[in-house]
């Protein structure tokens, strides 16, 4: 079934000669119990796409839908997730007696949790080291397996190699979706040569 999906979804700023295009007809579907890893390079749309995504953007044109539904029309496991991220020492804290690692974590913890079917990362691991990082992904790649779709926007490939499909966005066009190859070598290879 599928979660996401954007059909031909353009998102363009500012008018005339000053109109800058983020996204150019970017399609996108992502069903129940997959993961989408987004690369590029700064500035090829992979933040407005999820900001389009998860409804706090509009369009230019295209359409949005989650779970078969126009976005435009839409009006103790947790306790697990932060052991999984090495947070339960942690939980009784508030957000501001914590590092800056440990609100990332404790942010990606409570977004997998309870009964959401669409999870929208951007750079989830943008401020962990790799082991963490390593450990975020894990949890997201848990959360597919119980039915979850998720779209991860990341530039690493080592961490984009847990999706099922990787998608690589330039100046606001994709230019590959594929399978994830078997090493980051590759991913990265494959999005430097677009």
């Amino acid at each position: 079934m599928s979660v996401l999906e954007m059909r031909r979804v353009s998102r363009a700023y500012g008018q005339g000669a000053a109109e800058v295009h983020a996204l150019k007809e970017v399609s996108l579907r992502v069903d129940a119990g997959s993961m989408v890893a987004v690369m590029g390079p700064s500035g090829s749309g992979k933040s407005t796409l999820l900001t389009i995504a998860g409804s706090l953007e509009e369009p230019s044109s295209g359409e949005v839908l989650v779970c078969g539904e126009e976005l435009s029309k839409l009006s103790g496991n947790a306790r697990a997730s932060l052991d999984e991220l090495g947070l339960s020492d942690r939980a009784e804290h508030f957000p501001d007696q914590l590092s800056g690692g440990e609100r990332q974590r404790a942010s990606i913890a409570r977004a997998v949790v309870g009964e959401h079917q669409l999870l929208l990362a951007d750079e989830p691991s943008g401020a962990l080291d790799s082991v963490n990082g390593e450990a975020v992904m894990r949890l997201i790649r848990a959360a597919c397996k119980r039915g979850l779709a998720a779209v991860v926007v990341t530039h690493d490939a080592k961490l984009a190699s847990w999706a099922d499909r990787v998608m690589f966005l330039r100046d606001g066009r994709v230019t590959d979706q594929t399978a994830p190859p078997a090493g980051p070598e590759s991913l990265l290879a494959r999005g430097a040569g677009q």
